[in-house]
């Protein structure tokens, strides 16, 4: 849902590894299966970005990449034609 709607806006979402560890380590849960994993993905990284984007802080085809920093927050950037803004 979440990439389908980006799609549409003309943008692309990558997440890198130290993103994707980080939504693992805070959304696993054995117990309860996907719910848990689901909840942090929408808390950490569908939120933000959705503020972000109501911001209007992508232009069409940018590509956002998804990474964590040392504190393991989950932040995001673009990347239009290979240059960071």
């Amino acid at each position: 849902l979440l990439l389908e709607g980006l799609h549409e806006r003309g943008l692309t979402l990558t997440l890198t590894d130290s993103s994707k560890e980080f939504l693992i380590k805070k959304g696993a849960n054995l117990d309860y299966g996907a719910r848990p994993l689901r909840r942090a993905i929408e808390r950490l990284l569908t939120r933000p970005l959705s503020v972000k984007i109501v911001e209007d802080l992508f232009r069409q085809e940018d590509t956002i990449t998804a990474f964590a920093d040392s504190l393991g927050i989950v932040t995001m950037g673009t990347e239009l034609g290979g240059a960071e803004r």
